[in-house]
């Protein structure tokens, strides 16, 4: 049998890639289960936001798990594993800034999963083979549709929330929020994001949403909007927006569940925002999103479903949209 352990982090949007990716890994073994590793949520880090594990209130939760009792082949193997992640974490973060280990990265992460450690490079797609470990250790990010989009009906069932949360959660707000056709979901808050050195923003967040606005106009595209935001009040100093349409639940289950019901969304660089977009059942959407996710990495983006319209709006103050 393969135990796969996903090492989970992150906000909402990251704990879903992350499951995603490992389920697409799991999907690929006969005889496997995935066992869910919560440590990194029992531990400071330095997020300024809180954050909280949410993967058990989805459906997701009926493949995985959380404890096992592990022989001590398998407990000698995620020991070995985990050492190996350190090295390869603690290499990462002082040789980054060489050209020649950005070319080999990849290579290491590729070399690694043929013994069972399955880790990405940042923002990066990589062709992983099958392993040859029976115990398999996931640490990343791994936000690339490419992942699991070959798995989006199976993903739109396992990633719905379930029923007891939505009813004991808000229902009348998810209710009374179906009528709208538009969700802007937009950062602006100051998370580790904005203070990251290696993953600095490239976002005018008033630029963007003026844009996005005029574009639906230009098109005479009639747009019933909601609006998410970390900021409401920053949201609100940008543009005009009445009350009844903002969207001010915190809970971000409660907020994906009411954002998916549309069909067109305007989405700033946010893996939340993003998901929110996939699991949208239309089987065709409309898109507006920042023409540059990252600054850093000018060429990434989670990537897009062929059959949606993705419109990228330039951040240039005297520039439009590109197709």
């Amino acid at each position: 049998m393969k135990i796969i352990r996903l090492k989970i982090s992150g906000g909402l949007g990251n704990q879903l890639f992350q499951a995603a990716f490992a389920y697409s890994v799991y999907k690929k073994y006969n005889n496997a289960v995935i066992l869910i590793d919560k440590n990194w949520f029992l531990k400071g880090n330095s997020f300024e936001i809180e954050r909280y594990f949410l993967l058990d209130q989805f459906e997701v939760d009926n493949f995985l798990k959380y404890d096992l009792n592990l022989d001590f082949q398998y407990k000698i193997i995620f020991f070995i594993q985990d050492l190996f992640l350190s090295v390869k974490n603690l290499l990462t973060k002082f040789l980054r800034r060489f050209a020649i280990f950005k070319k080999f990265e990849s290579n290491i992460c590729i070399l690694l999963s043929l013994f069972g450690i399955l880790t990405d490079t940042n923002r990066c797609y990589l062709n992983y083979k099958l392993s040859l470990s029976p115990a398999i250790t996931i640490s990343g990010y791994f936000q690339d549709i490419r992942y699991f989009d070959n798995l989006r009906s199976d993903i739109l069932k396992i990633f719905k929330v379930k029923k007891a949360y939505i009813f004991n959660n808000n229902l009348n707000l998810i209710n009374n929020s179906y009528k709208a056709n538009t969700s802007y979901l937009i950062r602006l808050g100051h998370d580790h994001l904005n203070n990251s050195k290696v993953l600095s923003v490239s976002f005018d967040p008033q630029n963007f949403l003026q844009k996005s606005i005029k574009f639906f106009d230009d098109f005479n595209i009639s747009s019933n909007p909601l609006f998410f935001s970390d900021e409401h009040e920053k949201l609100s100093s940008y543009i005009n927006i009445e009350e009844k349409n903002v969207i001010k639940t915190n809970d971000p289950i409660i907020q994906l569940e009411i954002a998916k019901q549309s069909q067109y969304f305007v989405i700033s660089n946010s893996s939340f925002a993003w998901w929110a977009y996939y699991l949208s059942h239309f089987s065709t959407k409309l898109v507006l999103r920042n023409d540059t996710w990252f600054s850093n990495y000018t060429n990434y983006s989670p990537g897009f479903s062929d059959s949606d319209f993705v419109v990228r709006i330039s951040n240039k103050v005297n520039s439009g949209v590109a197709f």
